[in-house]
Formats: structure tokens, C-alpha cells, sequence
């Protein structure tokens, strides 16, 4: 594949696995950024050599847009465009009842959820725009975007910059169509580090309120992204990925 895939905070689980998925699938421009944890980006760049891919391996401070306006002159003076971008950003932050949250916090959640996302996204719509073609964008949601779906009082500020990342989602799809698709997808259950502070007991917990009683693991959702990227016809769309997961 020519098309030039951009993976945000490809260093580890989810993004790491998709990196490698586009890989394999014989998308060989890949750039692969992270933020702090450098050993864990070799892993991925070393897997994507592995498969004959030709990374580009970039790192930018999350809270300085001025990397990204730096980063994207890079961009543009190597490949001159970039087909697809998968822009991903995960904070649980806060983890408080409505009343105890710290406004610093949420500030820190917010601009790490939601706020650079839409600043890279912004920077590639303006930049891309002016070439004329055919492009995508997509994003990482999750379920906690939905009451329906999941809803725990101690974690609004995360539940609320999901809901807006879809938000960004349906709206974005609408004004930048039909030359432009934005999707998402909202996984859950899936087996990476982040749940490795839990007991055992809450695993169990939660994996026993999925349909399938087992683990998602990256890979499943890296093939999510794949599904989303190759099927032209779909655009506007949040796509679930939690195992059939019932609060």
C-alpha cells in the first residue's frame, strides 16, 4: 500500500497493535508516535521493520502544540500527505464523585482526551484539504461515552471527553464529507496494562458482564480499525467493540 497512515501513541497496546496490523496488511509508510516511552516505541518500530514497513518514528510533547505545528512541517516536507490518521489518546484521570473534582485535573484530562486530538485533527484537515482527495480520519472512544452502556459517577471527567470525541465524530463526518471520513471506535475489556492495578476478583467482574466471558485483545480492535479503513462506505459511525459488554 502508497497511503501514508499516521498512529498516534502507537508505543503500546491497542495503537501498538494496529500499527502492526497495518503492517501486515502491506501499509508500509507508517509514522508511529509517542510521547515519553521511547523502549516501547523501538518494539514497535523493530516489529514493523520485521515486516518490511518502512516506520517513521516521531515524538511530540502533548502539551505543546507547537511540537505538532513542528511535526506536521516534517510530515509534509517527507510524504507531501497523509491518507489516513488514527488518532488516539487515553487519561483516566480524576477518579472522584462529581463534587471532589479537582478542576487542574480535569483541565490535565481534558487537553490529553480531547484537546490535542482535535488540534492534530485540525492541522491535517487544514493542511490535506488544499490537496484535493480522498482521506481518513479516526479516533479512539469508548464505551464510557454512554450511560446506557456504562456509566460510573467517579469517572465523569473521562466519560465526558469521550462523549465529546464522538460528538467531534458525527459533526466532523457531516462537514468535512464526502472527501473526508471520521469514525471511531468504542472498545472495552480489552487486555492491556491498564488493568493490571485491578484484583483479580474485578477482572472477573467485568469480564462476567460480557457476552463472550472473555478478554478483547488488541489485535481485535486493530482489525476494527482495519475493517473501518478499507470499507469506503462507511463514515459518521462509532463502532463497539466490547465483547457485548452489559452494565
Amino acid at each position: 500500500m502508497k497511503d501514508i497512515v499516521l498512529v498516534t501513541w502507537a508505543s503500546s497496546g491497542i495503537w501498538q497493535a494496529t500499527a502492526i496490523k497495518l503492517a501486515e496488511k502491506w501499509y508500509k509508510n507508517i509514522i508511529i508516535h509517542y510521547y515519553k516511552n521511547g523502549k516501547w516505541i523501538k518494539k514497535t518500530e523493530d516489529k514493523l521493520k520485521d515486516l518490511w514497513a518502512k516506520p517513521f518514528v516521531v515524538q511530540w510533547n502533548i502539551w505543546k502544540y507547537s511540537d505538532i505545528d513542528d511535526f506536521m512541517e516534517k510530515i509534509v516536507d517527507k510524504y507531501w500527505t497523509i491518507d489516513i490518521v488514527i488518532n488516539n489518546a487515553w487519561e483516566l484521570g480524576p477518579y472522584n464523585n462529581l463534587e471532589e473534582i479537582n478542576m487542574d485535573e480535569q483541565e490535565d484530562l481534558m487537553r490529553t482526551n480531547l484537546f490535542w486530538p482535535i488540534y492534530i485533527s485540525q492541522k491535517v484537515v487544514n493542511i490535506l484539504k488544499k490537496q484535493n482527495k480522498k482521506w481518513h480520519i479516526l479516533f479512539t472512544s469508548s464505551i464510557h461515552w454512554n450511560p446506557d452502556k456504562w456509566w460510573e459517577e467517579k469517572c465523569i471527567p473521562y466519560c465526558i471527553s469521550k462523549a465529546w470525541i464522538n460528538n467531534l465524530v458525527w459533526i466532523w463526518a457531516r462537514n468535512l464529507s464526502p472527501d473526508i471520513r471520521i469514525n471511531a471506535i468504542a472498545p472495552w475489556i480489552v487486555e492491556t496494562p491498564i488493568w493490571d492495578e485491578d484484583t483479580e476478583e474485578e477482572k472477573q467482574y467485568f469480564i462476567g458482564r460480557t457476552l463472550i466471558k472473555k478478554w478483547i485483545s488488541p489485535e481485535k480492535i486493530a482489525k476494527g480499525f482495519l475493517f473501518l479503513i478499507k470499507n469506503e462506505a462507511i463514515t459518521w459511525e462509532v463502532l463497539y467493540i466490547n465483547g457485548g459488554f452489559r452494565p
